[in-house]
């Protein structure tokens, strides 16, 4: 069987090596890759499939692909192979199943183009069609997301406010990890956190890290100036692709004492009247500020 086997493969690369007066073929074979983006210098799989596969059975057929530069091969499912140098390979299969071969991608960033032709059972060419072009990038999007929540909408000034970071769905996060990168509002100050690693990466921005799939929180204290802060974040998930934070970005730093603004101690009728206007009308403060104002008026 072992000598069968070696006097077929010499034909049919005998086939695809010997010049002839080649056709057009009558059947396709379609290009796919395992991924069509990737980080810098990482393996993936590259698929060609025949079809029909009454083209290309008897004895086998073959491919010729040129591989874009900075990419090396690696192996392949292929029955014989053979490199034509300039990163052009040579691959043929016995009988009429799918080639497939394994490739580690460049380590520079950009857009490359892969260029193939296949070869019939009848000695018949034609162009490999599908799939072309790989993306190798250093910021691959994530297709999870990360929710970001507040324990409160609105604080006083100086007071805690922890933020809960959510990840979902939670195939996307697990092993080995994940991970954030938040930047606090100015005069924010950092308390502390159920991550498994924190990092400040100078002024107010903080890194943090999760083994596994759970949520991340963190707790801070609030400015002292009373006003609206905006949060701005990123994350990793367990494939090292990113993405924006969603989720509640805005938080109020809010003081019932800038609506005592008359000479009586406490807030006064007018006063409370003011702060359910701006809320209503103009839009200037939160419902729980306005609330807030309201309790300060009725309770003291």
């Amino acid at each position: 069987m072992r000598i069968l086997y070696i006097i077929t493969l010499c034909f049919v690369l005998l086939c695809f090596i010997t010049p002839s007066m080649a056709a057009d073929s009558s059947g396709t074979v379609e290009r796919i890759f395992s991924l069509d983006i990737m980080t810098p210098g990482s393996e993936f799989t590259v698929t060609l499939t025949p079809n029909p596969a009454s083209v290309f059975s008897s004895p086998g057929w073959g491919a010729i692909e040129t591989l874009p530069a900075g990419f090396v091969y690696v192996s392949t499912t292929a029955d014989g192979m053979t490199y034509l140098g300039e990163n052009q390979y040579r691959f043929v299969k016995l009988g009429a199943g799918s080639i497939s071969y394994n490739v580690s991608a460049s380590i520079v960033e950009d857009d490359f183009v892969f260029n193939g032709s296949f070869t019939d059972a009848e000695r018949n060419t034609d162009s490999i069609s599908g799939a072309s072009i790989i993306t190798v990038t250093t910021s691959i999007p994530s297709p999870g997301n990360v929710s970001r929540s507040f324990s409160s909408s609105s604080v006083a000034p100086n007071s805690t406010v922890t933020i809960t970071l959510t990840p979902e769905p939670i195939s996307l996060f697990g092993m080995p990890g994940w991970g954030v990168t938040e930047t606090l509002p100015a005069g924010f100050v950092y308390v502390n956190t159920t991550a498994d690693g924190m990092t400040n990466l100078g002024g107010n921005q903080y890194r943090f890290a999760k083994l596994g799939s759970n949520v991340i929180t963190y707790t801070i204290s609030a400015s002292s100036i009373v006003g609206t802060y905006t949060f701005n974040g990123t994350f990793v998930d367990s494939s090292a692709r990113v993405g924006e934070i969603a989720g509640s970005s805005d938080l109020s730093v809010f003081s019932v004492t800038i609506y005592d603004t008359n000479e009586e101690p406490g807030i006064q009728k007018d006063e409370a009247i003011k702060a359910v206007y701006d809320f209503l009308f103009n839009g200037t403060i939160e419902k729980e500020d306005a609330i807030s104002v309201i309790y300060s008026y009725l309770f003291g």
